[in-house]
This record gives structure tokens, sequence and C-alpha cells, in this order.
């Protein structure tokens, strides 16, 4: 959630408080020490990294944040799939039970992401309150009822753990009181709006039943886009070009693999996962369909930076998309020394010093301009 533990904090607390404001829950993700996505884990991966951190630095720099979230009034935490100090995420009971539970008295219910889960009792025992989305990996047939279930190291394996003592069931009444406790503290129980829309599909109805109500709640989201844009964009080195003398410069090229839309349009790539064109937003589960895109130069405000500009970026995306035989890995991508500028993040090592790069502007995903 960012290097500067204090910022993320802050931007936690601010999250959080305004979501649950509304009577949604927060999710609060991924707890804690999610350093990378190559070689994550989950649903069964054979190779999966550990991130080891020590005591203090635990505390002071990766808890912080999730401090912030826990005084916000958060009532859910998710976790991530790869190992804390050598030992799996959801059957880590230091950070679990002893950090998050105890030390900052958590009181919401602990939620494990998609397969994430590896073990039963271990997983129980150490802390976690709810398995998502129940089954062991995404080959295994789909069960609707967990009593039954037996493709879950919990469903039907949950009943015979209680049975057989290896879990108490003094456990499970506290998983189930922390999931209906945050259930009750955000009012979903009275006067709850009903789901109105289906993640499986786009259209209106299926099956002859309305899925999707298509409900617009975009408001003045393209002003508030513009003014995050604004102000995120950093100058990070500058010989006295910027401001740009527009009197002087009348022709403007922007070159690279930012500097235009997709071809196949912004929803052209399934979860985002391509390299070609503008990139809207990360790639991964948490993206959405873009309902319009209006390129920089194309919505009336953007401002040339330099008489010639390279359009980069280095990528990193959620490790089940694969681009040219890679899961989740960083693209390295040069600044090049002999262009005027860099637009986009990029990495920049020998190249800022460079004495024909005479300025350096790090700007963000702010040419989603949404029709209002």
């Amino acid at each position: 959630i960012g290097g500067d533990p204090y910022l993320s904090g802050w931007a936690t607390y601010q999250t959080v408080s305004g979501m649950q404001a509304a009577g949604v829950i927060a999710t609060v993700k991924h707890y804690i020490g999610n350093e990378q996505e190559h070689y994550r884990g989950g649903g069964g991966a054979y190779q999966v990294y550990s991130s080891n951190i020590d005591d203090r630095t635990m505390h002071e720099v990766y808890a912080w944040p999730f401090a912030e979230a826990v005084r916000a009034g958060s009532v859910l935490r998710i976790y991530l799939f790869s190992l804390i100090n050598q030992t799996q995420a959801c059957q880590n009971s230091k950070t679990l039970n002893g950090i998050l539970k105890e030390e900052l008295d958590f009181q919401g219910f602990i939620m494990s992401d998609w397969t994430a889960i590896i073990s039963g009792a271990n997983s129980v025992l150490a802390g976690t309150d709810m398995n998502m989305p129940g089954l062991m990996s995404y080959s295994d047939p789909e069960e609707h009822d967990p009593d039954t279930a037996v493709y879950s190291y919990w469903g039907s394996n949950l009943i015979e753990m209680v049975y057989n003592g290896s879990v108490p069931e003094t456990r499970v009444d506290d998983m189930v009181t922390r999931i209906m406790a945050a259930y009750y503290q955000m009012g979903q129980d009275k006067n709850y709006p009903a789901v109105n829309f289906d993640k499986s599909t786009e259209n209106t109805f299926l099956d002859g039943v309305e899925v999707n109500m298509h409900v617009n709640v975009m408001g003045n989201h393209g002003q508030t886009i513009r003014e995050i844009g604004a102000a995120s964009t950093i100058v990070l080195k500058n010989t006295g070009v910027l401001p740009v003398d527009v009197t002087k410069y009348k022709h403007y090229g922007i070159f690279g693999s930012d500097a235009g839309p997709n071809p196949d349009g912004p929803n052209g790539c399934s979860g985002r996962g391509c390299d070609q064109g503008t990139l809207v937003m990360g790639w991964g589960s948490g993206t959405a369909n873009v309902r319009i895109h209006v390129m920089r130069w194309h919505s009336g405000h953007y401002t040339p930076l330099s008489v010639a500009s390279e359009s980069k970026r280095p990528l990193e995306w959620e490790d089940w998309i694969e681009l040219d035989n890679r899961f989740g890995e960083w693209h390295a991508i040069k600044a090049a020394r002999a262009n005027n500028a860099i637009l986009g993040p990029a990495f920049l090592e020998g190249a800022a010093a460079g004495t024909r790069l005479r300025h350096i502007v790090m700007t963000t995903m702010h040419s989603l301009v949404p029709k209002r």
C-alpha cells in the first residue's frame, strides 16, 4: 500500500472512514508484507516467495497503515497468498492473532484471498475467520453448500475438525461472531440496497431475469480524476525548460508505448492485461471496464511538455496474467538519454544525470476522464 507508512496510513484511514460511513464494508488488503506478484502463491502453487521482516520494521513500517485502518473502525482484513518470515500468511498466528487481533485489538474478521488457504485446522487456529471462495483451487468443481463441500480445506472438513477436537467449538463461535458483528455494525440488516449487478455478465438480462440495472454512479468523478491527476504530477528534474515557452516551439511530438490509445479499445484486454497503448489502470482482478477513455491531448486539458517526449512505463501485474510467458514480473523499461523528457514512470538510474535529458515529469494514470 505504498512505501511511506505515514502517507499510506493517512490514506487508509480516510478511505475506510469514507466507505464505511455509507454502510459499505471496507476491505483492507493485503495484510501484511505483500511485496510482489511473482511467485505469490495460492491455489497450490509449488514455488512461493517469503517476505522476511524483522520485528521493528514490521511494526514501524508495515503494520502502521493497518493500525490506522483499525483506528478508523475497519471490520474486514484480507491477507495475502505468500509467506511471511517463512510461514504461510493464512496460518501465520504471529501476524493474525498476535499483531492484528491482540496488539491492535482488531474486532472485525479476517478473510482469505481467493484460494489462499492451504490447510484446515492450522489456518483456523492461526486467526483466519473466512475462507474465500471456499475451494482449494480454481480447477475444483463449484460446491454451493459448505456443510457438504469436500473440495475445501474447510467446508465439511471444518465440521469434522470440531468433532475430533482439532478446532475448539469456541473458535468457530468467535469466527461467526466477528463476521456477523461486522454485518450489523454496518447496518446492512436494515434497508440495505439489494445487489443490482452480476459480475458474470454485462448483459441486462440473464436467463430472462434482470441481473444488471446499470446504475450510473459516476457523478462528478471526471472532475475528481482531473484534480487528482494534476496534483499527482511531479517534476523530478528541470533545467530551465519548464514552464514551456509556447511561442518558441510550434510542434510537439509524443512517442512511446503509452503515447496512444489501445487499438483494441480501452477494454480490449481481459483484466487490462496487455501492454499496448495507454494504461488506464493497473492489471488484475481489481480492474473494471472503462465506459469512455479520453486521451490527454484529446480532452482539452493536455499541456505539451517538450519538443520530443517519450511515454513509457515499467510493468508489474497480477500473477494470473501472462505476458510474453511471464507471470507477475517487472518489465524494466529504461529511459532513453536522447529524449528531452519522459512521461510516465520509468527506471531512471543513470538517465537522470544525462546531459541531454533536460527535464523529467512523472505522471499518473489520470488520462481516464469519465463522460459527465
